[in-house]
């Protein structure tokens, strides 16, 4: 029997490493579209994932998204070679597509915000793949399979520090990932607390580390003494890693931090976490705060935990798992 053809896009800069731990794991053909947002291609090309760039970022204008969201979808339904299945971490694109080339889709995701694009993911998969501590309820869903762990464990468990190549300037130093200002997610205008974050760790004499997300943001912080911004994307696992502290404005690098045992801190600017970032806030993994002083004093208050991998591998074990009874079992 042939392999089956299991087709992946990728939209947002965390879902790389996570789609390269996955398809190590599983035996079927890939074929990968990207789209040009934010670090997305160059992380792909990072992590030697070969793929065909198919649509950028359009703006949080309604009327522009909806067209590019019409556009983009029956594309890649025109577009994307013979396939088997679908998986993606909420790509809403190719949910569609592949409704339209009547091929079924896996995904994975750990966004239970309630807004229109997540209420089209959870309706239109045909599978969903869902960390346990999701609140989908709100959603009309279809087959749904739960796994005990976070979309983050399924790549940390292949991490391994000593493979980690030396990225930054600083032996010591503190972690920053700006908020997602352009997510979809995100509505309105709000004021970033990076630049106070940085002022307030500098009086302290920490070195700052920070990951961009935009290009913009590279030339707005590379020249503040004390802070490196990195030329290109950098290990975000290794980066955390070793750092002292890691503070993000959005949910993956906490959460991959908090994961590993080091003090992480979400400054996420929405109304409301996702359930993923609840659970760790009250399992202690995680502090959110968009208050830099309070912000800072928990860090000095904190010190990194011992980290084992193993509870991670049983996650990703859990999650191939689930995704070949679904591919396989279809094809009986």
């Amino acid at each position: 029997m042939s392999k089956r053809k299991v087709w992946i896009d990728v939209k947002n800069s965390h879902e790389p490493l996570l789609f390269k731990s996955l398809i190590n794991s599983l035996p079927y053909e890939f074929y990968f579209t990207a789209r040009d947002y934010a670090e997305v291609t160059k992380l792909m090309d990072k992590y030697g994932l070969n793929y065909k760039k198919v649509g950028k970022y359009h703006g949080k204008n309604k009327m522009t998204k909806a067209a590019n969201l019409v556009w983009r979808s029956f594309h890649l339904a025109i577009t994307v070679p013979k396939f088997d299945f679908f998986l993606s971490h909420g790509s809403i694109y190719g949910i569609l597509a592949s409704r339209l080339r009547r091929r079924k889709s896996i995904t994975i995701t750990d966004n239970d915000f309630h807004n229109k694009t997540n209420k089209l993911i959870y309706e239109k998969s045909t599978y969903l793949i869902l960390p346990k501590f999701l609140n989908y309820d709100k959603f009309n869903t279809n087959h749904v399979e739960i796994f005990d762990g976070f979309k983050e464990d399924i790549y940390i468990a292949d991490f391994n520090p000593e493979k980690c190549e030396k990225e930054v300037p600083f032996s010591d130093y503190i972690l920053i990932r700006p908020e997602a200002y352009k997510a979809y997610y995100l509505e309105g205008n709000f004021r970033s607390i990076v630049p106070e974050l940085i002022k307030e760790f500098s009086k302290e004499n920490y070195n700052i580390v920070l990951l961009p997300r935009y290009e913009e943001e590279r030339e707005k912080y590379k020249s503040m003494e004390n802070v490196f911004v990195p030329d290109s994307p950098v290990n975000g696992l290794c980066a955390a890693w070793h750092a002292m502290a890691v503070l993000t404005g959005s949910g993956t690098l906490g959460r991959e931090a908090a994961c590993m045992g080091i003090p992480a801190v979400s400054f996420f600017p929405g109304k409301e976490l996702l359930s993923v970032d609840k659970e760790m806030v009250e399992r202690g993994w995680l502090y959110h705060s968009r208050d830099p002083k309070d912000i800072l004093s928990y860090v000095l208050s904190r010190k990194k935990m011992s980290a084992s991998l193993d509870r991670s591998k049983k996650v990703k074990e859990e999650v191939i798992r689930k995704i070949r009874e679904i591919v396989e079992g279809e094809n009986k």
